[in-house]
């Protein structure tokens, strides 16, 4: 059941539609309960599923239930990926072996054709492998086609080798920040970004692949993300999205590689505090996917919606955030919580409380869905929330709970000064009047190691606004707009 739980969970509202539609065309029978498990799971009835569909508490038949479901999902996935990338590949095995076939029976006049069909379609999607066997079965009958020039087949298959090696070079450079990122999280950003590489010749110019770039995006934006370091990723996203610059037009095939690589830079700037060039990006993104295949749209929608409103809140536009935001927190638990920090910033702690209380499942459930970072700042914001509210007893017992539930996860990355953030919070909250005192402002400025406006977190120091909004008796969301521009 954990299992369903993870991987329909993760899916958008239009992956759950159309696993639905896929679960009924596959129904033989009127009586099959799969779809009403989903609906169960929708309303986030797991608990008592077994019970709700089966009153008899016939368990092995639930079990065999979740068994069917999960192996649908399995396969649902596995026919969207083949849908979507995969049938890209193998269209264009299939023209190759085809020639191949066409040239053991000398029908050389088709064979060149389809082989050449073969070549365009591998280079578009930028598969050297597959061009690597094309080059190779040129090779093989460059006597029987006079245009053919082997030195010339034998210059590009040179050429796509050291392409094919370059991306090996860059699988081993993916996989290694990767393992840096488990072994070491206090390391540097810039160290192993810069150190993976250098170790592997990594060099970055318009030869990498749009899926490479992407990935190596990817996986530095979640180094920037869980050291809270954005501003030190920044010049290493600059020169790969520059290197995807310089391809020029981005060919259909690659649109999907393209969204995710803007969306990435976005992210990066908004962090970085640069927010009309994050809000360029976004734009960028929605002209592409006007032209994009369908479906892409539903991809972002999410996604766009919610930087949308980022960018927005700290730009001095909240009631445009609230706007975006309340159209979208029934199916985005990003949305949800932005909704209620939205809240939070213009004081109306009442209707933060509403959306919050929606977010009624365990940290281990969101963890699951969302990550740890995720359930940190929805933990802070509630702990907050009741202080604004005065909720005793829920203050003191989160209080009590957050060293033990985030402290081990904050000192790996080195970031105690949000256990020193807490404590002053507490400290806080048991004597409101010292926030007043000069003693409580000297122990809020000696306590933290700030890195500059440039350089710090933009969440970090919306959090820090809160206690710097009761030292300086002026409104949160004034604080906040001024610590961040």
């Amino acid at each position: 059941m954990n299992t369903i739980i993870q991987i329909y969970g993760g899916f958008t509202v239009q992956e759950k539609k159309e696993f639905a539609r896929y679960l009924k065309d596959k129904n033989r029978r009127n009586d099959t309960k799969n779809l009403a498990l989903l609906k169960l799971l929708d309303k986030g009835k797991v608990k008592n599923a077994h019970t709700i569909l089966y009153p008899n508490q016939d368990k092995g038949a639930f079990h065999a239930l979740c068994k069917r479901v999960q192996d649908s999902l399995v396969d649902f996935v596995a026919s969207q990926s083949f849908a979507n990338e995969s049938q890209k590949d193998m269209e264009t095995l299939k023209l190759l072996l085809a020639s191949r076939l066409f040239f053991e029976k000398k029908y050389f006049k088709t064979a060149f054709k389809t082989l050449g069909k073969a070549e365009q379609k591998a280079k578009t999607l930028e598969n050297f492998s597959i061009l690597s066997e094309i080059y190779h079965t040129k090779m093989q009958y460059a006597h029987a086609n006079p245009a053919w020039s082997l030195k010339k087949i034998i210059w590009d298959y040179e050429l796509n080798k050291v392409l094919l090696e370059q991306d090996f070079q860059l699988n081993m450079a993916y996989a290694n920040i990767k393992e840096n990122l488990v072994n070491t999280p206090k390391k540097p950003v810039q160290s192993i970004v810069g150190e993976a590489f250098s170790h592997f010749k990594v060099k970055i110019n318009q030869d990498l692949t749009y899926k490479s770039v992407f990935q190596l995006m990817e996986i530095t934006a979640t180094l920037g993300k869980l050291q809270r370091d954005f501003y030190s990723i920044a010049p290493y996203m600059m020169d790969l999205f520059n290197a995807v610059r310089e391809k020029g037009e981005v060919p259909l095939q690659q649109q999907y590689y393209y969204l995710n690589i803007l969306y990435l830079l976005a992210v990066t700037d908004f962090r970085n505090k640069k927010f009309d060039s994050s809000q360029c990006k976004l734009l960028e993104i929605e002209d592409v996917i006007k032209t994009a295949k369908k479906g892409t749209y539903h991809a972002f929608k999410e996604k766009l919606g919610v930087m949308h409103a980022l960018n927005a809140l700290f730009t001095s536009k909240i009631e445009e955030a609230l706007t975006i935001l309340k159209l979208q927190s029934k199916t985005s638990l990003n949305a949800q919580l932005l909704l209620a920090m939205c809240y939070f910033q213009k004081e109306q702690f009442s209707e933060a409380n509403t959306v919050l209380i929606q977010l009624n499942k365990n940290d281990a459930w969101y963890e699951k869905k969302m990550d740890w970072i995720w359930v940190l700042k929805k933990n802070i914001m509630e702990i907050l929330l009741y202080i604004e509210l005065d909720k005793l007893e829920l203050v003191l017992n989160r209080l009590n709970r957050f060293s033990k539930n985030f402290g081990k996860q904050l000192r790996a990355i080195g970031e105690e000064r949000v256990l020193i953030f807490m404590d002053l919070v507490k400290a806080y909250y048991e004597a409101p009047h010292l926030a007043t005192e000069d003693s409580f402002k000297d122990s809020v400025e000696n306590s933290f190691d700030w890195v500059g406006n440039d350089q710090e977190d933009i969440f970090v120091m919306s959090f820090y606004a809160w206690l710097k909004s009761k030292i300086e008796g002026k409104k949160l969301y004034q604080v906040t707009l001024e610590l961040v521009s």
